[in-house]
């Protein structure tokens, strides 16, 4: 059964009860107050024909014709019959609703086929007798209907009661029908979509869901939207981590070229530090080919951290002596701000992706004549580096979005797949630190990473 018959059923069923239980309840109060206002009417009407009589009596100024016309009037329900003798208990008058009389078959017979009444046309004569002073002028009979409800105006008003009420009822469905409709075609318009991004993400496609008046579809295509980046990063992990590894092996293959390049033309001399620079890149690729292997046997991307003292400033020297010739081919200056020798404990790989990719990040960004530069210190119990560029700066709205897998700015056209960031952030995560960004289209970015120097301490290293 689909939501829209659901909803139908359900919304209606929910009318038809309340509509009817209202009614009931409705029609029963309705009906005490009715009954008590024939019950009035009664002993009004019983006691302005009282005083009538005796008025009329008493002065002797009696017409038959206009007694009798006089008395019809109070011929409404429950009064069928009134009749009028004087004090020798002769007839004087004697009238009849012979409406009344005639209907009460059909009262009966509605009752019964409504269900409303007792169907009773049972009769009851009340004897009042007429006195003045003592001295008897005559007798009053007045015949009633020994229920209310069998009267024809008891009746008049249940069946109208009844009519308007499957009005009511009528009229509520055809509402309820309508919303239930609204409600479903809605509800399952955005069903359809949720389970169009289910499609989607089965597909292997990173969706964006779009945000519903519904609370629970919302959070449902929430979920959807963040399984779908997970599983982006999880079911295709070996693709995905290939990438991530084949594009880290970007930079050591890089600097390796262009050092060896420089070597064979005679503008780099093969000196102690720069085989130093050279080993360097290949334990790099070494450590990545070794993570590219447990991918391929294991499908899983190993987490472990292999912590170490690292004199850190040996290593920024590195970095950014591997690429310098690459800055320099750019016509980019790049320094170093600091001048300290510093210890750290750290991941020495995990450190070298953060730094080469801020500044291979920095390198792309930036325009000849350009200057980046990087500081580093240790403030409070934080090691703090800090990458600054003169590039052309993020967007605003853009910052929050940098550190995505395979996100890129609208602008870019010709920038890599949109990892290199994303790395930078997922091991400043690992090793348990935090990374800010400031910047201004047109004026460069300032990129602050903050490692804790004793989170890992009591951690044991790793192969």
């Amino acid at each position: 059964m689909s939501i829209r018959k659901l909803l139908l059923i359900l919304l209606l069923g929910v009318c038809l009860i309340t509509v009817v239980i209202n009614s009931s309840i409705l029609a029963s109060l309705t009906d005490r107050y009715f009954l008590n206002y024939l019950d009035k009417s009664y002993e009004n009407h019983l006691s302005q024909i009282i005083s009538y009589l005796t008025n009329v009596l008493e002065t002797d100024n009696l017409s038959t014709d206009k007694l009798e016309a006089e008395l019809e009037t109070h011929l409404l329900d429950p009064i069928v019959r009134v009749r009028v003798f004087d004090e020798s208990n002769i007839l004087l008058a004697d009238v009849e609703n012979k409406l009344e009389a005639q209907s009460g078959f059909m009262r009966g017979h509605m009752s019964f086929r409504m269900g409303m009444g007792k169907g009773s046309s049972e009769t009851f004569t009340e004897q009042v007798e007429i006195e003045s002073g003592g001295e008897l002028l005559g007798t009053l009979y007045v015949t009633r209907l020994v229920s209310y409800d069998s009267s024809i105006i008891a009746n008049m008003f249940r069946s109208t009661l009844f009519i308007n009420s499957l009005i009511s009822i009528g009229i509520a469905m055809c509402i309820s029908a309508l919303i239930a409709l609204i409600t479903s075609r809605k509800i399952s318009a955005d069903l359809r979509q949720t389970s169009y991004l289910a499609t989607e993400i089965q597909q292997g496609k990173v969706i964006k869901a779009k945000d519903t008046k519904i609370k629970e579809i919302n959070s449902l295509r929430n979920s959807l939207e963040d399984l779908s980046i997970k599983l982006k990063l999880k079911q295709k992990a070996k693709k995905e981590l290939l990438d991530q590894l084949i594009h880290e092996t970007r930079t050591p293959l890089t600097v390796l070229g262009s050092h060896f390049e420089a070597i064979e033309d005679g503008i780099i001399e093969t000196s102690k530090e720069e085989i130093e620079i050279l080993k360097n890149q290949v334990e790099s690729l070494t450590f990545i080919i070794g993570n590219l292997n447990r991918i391929i046997e294991d499908e899983t991307e190993t987490n472990d951290l292999n912590l170490e003292d690292i004199e850190i400033d040996k290593l920024i020297k590195q970095i950014v002596n591997g690429l310098k010739n690459q800055f320099d081919n750019k016509k980019i200056q790049i320094k170093i701000d600091t001048d300290e020798k510093m210890t750290i404990r750290t991941d020495k790989y995990k450190f070298t992706q953060i730094l080469y990719n801020l500044l291979t990040n920095a390198y792309k960004y930036t325009e000849s004549n350009k200057k980046v530069s990087i500081s580093y210190k240790i403030e409070k119990d934080e090691f703090v580096l800090e990458v600054k560029d003169e590039g052309k700066g993020i967007k605003e709205e853009d910052i929050d979005k940098i550190w995505n897998a395979y996100y890129r700015g609208q602008d870019e056209i010709e920038y890599g797949e949109g990892i290199g960031l994303y790395v930078v952030s997922e091991n400043v995560k690992k090793l348990g630190g935090e990374i800010k960004v400031y910047s201004k289209v047109g004026n460069g970015s300032i990129f602050t990473v903050k490692l804790p120097l004793n989170i890992f301490s009591e951690q044991s290293t790793s192969n």
